[in-house]
This record gives structure tokens, sequence and C-alpha cells, in this order.
């Protein structure tokens, strides 16, 4: 996925609330074949390319962590 696409999906199909996005990113190596591989590099450049975290800034989007995830909840609640 592209940044470009992710931008959009989180723009456009996001509301407010607590969401996951699942992917597996990782490095392409030509020893390992796998009918998902190539689209893992291109999932690691997007999740790191430097325009990313300004981005969700901009949207109001915070990313968290798991660990983080009860006290979210809460806030979302009100609690």
């Amino acid at each position: 996925m592209s940044l470009a696409a992710l931008e959009r999906i989180l723009h456009e199909e996001i509301q407010d609330g607590i969401h996951e996005v699942a992917c597996h990113p990782g490095v392409f190596d030509p020893a390992f074949e796998a009918l998902y591989h190539l689209d893992r590099q291109d999932e690691l450049t997007t999740l790191t390319d430097p325009a990313l975290p300004a981005f969700l800034e901009r949207e109001g989007i915070r990313r968290i962590s798991y660990r983080e995830l009860p006290a979210a909840v809460r806030a979302l609640r009100g609690d």
C-alpha cells in the first residue's frame, strides 16, 4: 500500500474512536518465497515514510501501543 493510499483511507474512512491498522511489513529477501512477500516491502516503505507522522498529526490521529489501550478506552468513554 502506498502512502497516498494509506492517507486516503485514514482521511476518508476512519471515524472517531479507536482503530487498529493491521499489516505485515518486512524486508524483501529473494531467498524467501511467499505470495505476499513483495507487498511487505511496500508496507515497510509506507510505514517508515518521513511524511507519515506529519499527516497523522494533521488528521488528529494518535498512535498508541496495546499498553496504552485501556487508558484510551477509558478516555473515549469519558471515565
